[in-house]
């Protein structure tokens, strides 16, 4: 009976033991390094494929929008032909990357490796913009923003064939920012297109967080 309770015994803490040792190796840490010249980098999103994007920092504090393959290491995205920084913040599953330049304004940005960097445009009454997520649609959301205190930011959706819409506020809201936006999902037309939104009023008001449902807008939760 003890050789028994002492196999036990010692079985048990075997699988233990396993177990702690297979848990730290789930992950591989990889520098993805930096743009040549540069001193920093930090990555901000990837797809499904491991392709990274995010930016690469100069000695003074310089920002330039990377994309990182396994194949091809870390590569510039260039900038818009307004020049000044870039800064890469979404990537889909066929590599197509968003983000946003900056020189004195910030304009939203599609990257693709057969066109290169794309201005996306603003919403009339807004001098900046930025791009925060694409679909696998290469459908584009984000958010305007201007420089008159009276002119609070809105978050849009970009496509290819209608360029850029206002998402408008939730009713009570002043301002919305979009975040993210996922694929279709819906089997049966008419397909769903869900965004993230958060619309917030004025000073310590909740921010609440939309969803687009093929066009309408409605309320899923307050955060």
């Amino acid at each position: 009976m003890k050789r028994i309770t002492t196999l036990l015994i010692v079985g048990c803490l075997a699988l233990l033991l396993a177990a702690s040792i297979c848990s730290a190796q789930m992950y591989t840490a990889i520098d993805l390094g930096t743009l040549p010249g540069d001193l920093y980098s930090q990555g901000l999103a990837v797809n499904i494929f491991d392709q990274v994007v995010g930016d690469s920092l100069d000695p003074l504090g310089q920002s330039r929008a990377f994309l990182w393959t396994k194949k091809e290491g870390v590569q510039s995205l260039g900038t818009l032909p307004s020049g000044g920084e870039s800064h890469a913040r979404g990537i889909n599953n066929f590599g197509q990357v968003v983000g946003f330049t900056y020189n004195g304004q910030a304009h939203a940005f599609l990257w693709t490796e057969g066109e290169g960097m794309q201005d996306l445009g603003t919403l009339p009454g807004y001098l900046s913009r930025q791009a925060s997520g694409i679909n696998d649609f290469g459908q584009v959301v984000g958010s305007c923003f201007s420089y008159n205190v009276n002119v609070p930011p809105h978050a849009f959706l970009w496509t290819k064939a209608e360029g850029m819409q206002d998402l408008g506020t939730l009713p009570g809201g002043t301002q919305s920012v979009a975040t993210a936006i996922n694929d279709f999902s819906q089997v049966i037309p008419p397909y769903h297109l869900w965004v993230t939104v958060h619309s917030c009023g004025h000073k310590a008001e909740a921010c609440r967080i939309w969803v687009i449902v093929s066009a309408a807008l409605s309320l899923t939760g307050e955060a």
